[in-house]
């Protein structure tokens, strides 16, 4: 009879162990996230466009200028803040694109861009009248850039409230060696919610300016 009975309590012991894990593990399974890969996911509420200008007619329509001839392309990126309570926050700096095969080139300083197109008129006799000519066209070639490129290119900082909008555009050095950038997505590295602090990373497909984003 005492056999019996230290038999069932030792029976029972050992059922205790595999019976709080059981319960453990439920109710860790009950306060998991929806997702596992929520950290990866673009806030829900900012919706995005990135429109890609690497072709001279392109180039010539958006800045009335080839920015292709000096090496350079063009992203014009498009946010709305859709959400009623959040704002939202990034970096220029922190945006990249990347190529199908996994080249990447950070936005350029919207000023370097704008020097790297500058020129002077091709050299000569020093004559004065030959130095007013050249910079004449010196002159207005800067004022077109600057109304072109400079105002049309994003800030360092975006900050965009509840409802708001922004469009602007992004320069960035073409790979030599990268035919198209069609098939390349941009990637904004970081985005911040200014109520929570939560940072998410945004990727959009890069779209052709004159073929309307699906």
């Amino acid at each position: 009879m005492l056999t019996h009975i230290f038999a069932a309590f030792l029976a029972l012991l050992l059922s205790r162990p595999a019976t709080i894990v059981e319960l453990a593990f439920a109710t860790v399974g009950t306060q998991r996230p929806a997702s596992d890969s929520g950290d990866l996911k673009t806030p829900v509420s900012l919706a995005g466009e990135a429109r890609l200008i690497e072709t001279k007619q392109d180039s010539e329509q958006a800045f009335q200028h080839d920015i292709t001839a000096r090496g350079l392309c063009a992203v014009i990126l498009k946010l709305t803040n859709e959400s009623k309570e959040a704002t939202y926050s990034l970096q220029r700096s922190n945006i990249t694109f990347q190529t199908e095969f996994d080249a990447r080139s950070a936005a350029l300083d919207p000023q370097r861009a704008y020097d790297r197109l500058m020129w002077k008129v091709g050299s000569g006799p020093a004559f004065a009248e030959a130095a007013i000519i050249r910079a004449a066209a010196e002159g207005a070639r800067k004022k077109k850039l600057q109304k072109s490129v400079l105002a049309a290119a994003i800030g360092a900082t975006v900050t965009l409230a509840p409802g708001e909008e922004i469009e602007g555009a992004l320069f960035f050095e073409k790979p030599k060696d990268v035919k198209t950038l069609r098939f390349s997505t941009l990637v904004i590295g970081e985005i911040a919610n200014q109520q929570t602090n939560e940072r998410k990373p945004m990727r959009l497909q890069l779209t052709p300016i004159n073929q309307e984003a699906k």
